[in-house]
């Protein structure tokens, strides 16, 4: 599992907190999943039980830059 990347559309904050715990918050990029995912991606996984300002920037963008920049 280490090896992917995965995107945060998950839908549920538990699941959500359990996958970064398990994986690692440098394996997920934001999602949306627009029209029809979260109104707020950024703010559910702002609001993830826990999540370190570390992991929030790691998810909301330091990690798509490191993926965009090979």
């Amino acid at each position: 599992m280490r090896r992917f990347y995965y995107d945060t559309c998950v839908y549920d904050p538990v699941v959500m907190k359990t996958l970064i715990e398990r994986i690692g918050a440098d394996r997920f990029v934001l999602g949306s999943d627009f029209p029809v995912g979260e109104l707020d991606p950024a703010g559910f996984v702002r609001n993830l039980p826990g999540i370190s300002d570390e992991d929030y920037r790691l998810i909301s963008g330091d990690n798509a830059a490191k993926i965009l920049q090979g």
